[in-house]
């Protein structure tokens, strides 16, 4: 005789066990959506079509305006605006980059006083700290500066330009994945003002 064939019977979930996948799938949306510009950022950068760019910081003045962006990232799409933010500037134009001479990038920013550049930051996702160091170590030598400790959660390695500008990097990578590393440039207005290095003033 043929014994019959039976399926298992499925498991009904536990209210219990299902309250608990909820509270789980909450907390994780609770903790995301601060970081939902910054998804967007490493969306667009796995999934965008942004473009690499290529050059070397000794190319950045204080003589760059809003059109010499324009101009130099012709290529990229730029946008330009008034700053609100903390920095001692009135101007911001913003570049969306795939790469820097091929380190992973997420974007360019590229902040003015008074029609001047002077600052520039290149987000960097965290994975691309390593490079990003190796790279600017081999254009401009070794560091002339490392925080020991942080500062607001930050420490930095520095490089005093010929120009009397400044260069910067994140020591480290960010605990978490989310968070960018950046490369910072200041220029020789902004550092003999404002201070880049420890005894500058």
């Amino acid at each position: 005789m043929r014994a019959r064939y039976q399926q298992p019977r499925s498991r009904a979930i536990s209210p219990r066990r299902l309250l608990i996948a909820l509270g789980v799938c909450a907390l994780i949306a609770l903790l995301l959506y601060p970081q939902r510009a910054r998804l967007e950022e490493y969306r667009e950068h796995f999934f965008g079509n942004s473009k690499s760019t290529f050059f070397s910081v000794s190319e950045l003045s204080e003589e760059w305006t809003e059109a010499t962006v324009r101009q130099r990232f012709a290529e990229h799409p730029v946008w330009c605006g008034r700053y609100q933010g903390d920095l001692p500037v009135d101007r911001a134009c913003g570049v969306k980059i795939k790469s820097y001479n091929g380190i992973p990038a997420l974007y360019l920013a590229l902040f003015f006083k008074d029609a001047k550049l002077q600052q520039m930051a290149i987000s960097l996702p965290w994975w691309a700290q390593g490079k990003a160091y190796r790279n600017v170590v081999a254009e401009h030598g070794a560091p002339s500066a490392s925080q020991p400790r942080s500062f607001s959660g930050v420490r930095l390695h520095g490089w005093r330009l010929p120009d009397g500008g400044g260069l910067f990097l994140n020591r480290d990578r960010p605990f978490n994945p989310l968070d960018t590393n950046a490369i910072y440039w200041r220029s020789a207005t902004e550092c003999r003002t404002r201070g880049c290095f420890s005894g500058d003033h």
